[in-house]
């Protein structure tokens, strides 16, 4: 009973965080398309922030009871790879509130020029690339548990991913950030109404996607 309790908040954790990247990235995407961050946008960061953190810690939580409970775990290999990443998670979520969320915070409602931007773009486009690849990651690693594929395939094919969206996300902020944008009066629609709102079915579906096929595989098989 203690390890299907254990399993499902930490299956719960991961697809909190899931679903949540999902809805983070569009909005930050949006900020930086509109060259502006408003003071809603900024509100609405910060309760995704917490959403995450609480998803972060059921996930963290979890796995050290799983460790309890199933010492033998600790020499699974896929294990260990997801609690490598989780903890990649943790530490890239200090980076966005430390450098990326205080930098945009500064010019909120104001409209940023592209040196504004520039600033910190490898930071942003980083700390994106590294969140949405990472929960992912850390969903798909739970499906691989039972297959005990080696450590350092693992983790080398994560790292790949991550190179990639990263290469992806400065190459895209890169354009947003250098292609004309329209002027304030043309965006006030956009603004008042995130991109992140227009993602919440998406973002359910791919919640309840993770809940149904996690809870099949790793409840049964940690």
């Amino acid at each position: 009973m203690t390890h299907l309790i254990v399993s499902i908040l930490h299956i719960m954790g991961v697809a909190i965080g899931v679903g949540t990247a999902t809805a983070t990235d569009p909005l930050f995407l949006s900020s930086i398309r509109n060259r502006k961050l408003s003071s809603d946008q900024v509100v609405l960061l910060h309760n995704l922030s917490r959403v995450l953190m609480g998803g972060l810690i059921l996930v963290i939580a979890s796995g050290i009871a799983h460790l309890f409970i199933h010492p033998a775990i600790l020499h699974n290999s896929g294990f260990l790879a997801k609690m490598t990443v989780v903890f990649i998670i943790a530490v890239n979520g200090m980076v966005f509130h430390v450098r990326v969320l205080p930098h945009l915070e500064a010019h909120v409602d104001e409209r940023m020029d592209e040196e504004t931007l520039c600033e910190e773009l490898v930071v942003m486009a980083t700390s994106g690339a590294i969140s949405g690849v990472s929960w992912y990651s850390a969903l798909i690693l739970g499906f691989l548990i039972p297959f005990a594929l080696p450590y350092g395939l693992l983790i080398n094919a994560y790292l790949l991913l991550v190179v990639g969206a990263v290469t992806s996300a400065y190459l895209v902020l890169s354009h947003i950030i250098f292609t004309p944008q329209p002027e304030p009066e043309e965006v006030l629609a956009e603004e008042r109404f995130p991109q992140a709102m227009r993602w919440t079915p998406a973002v359910l579906a791919v919640v309840v996607l993770a809940i149904i096929a996690v809870a099949l595989f790793e409840t049964i098989q940690l």
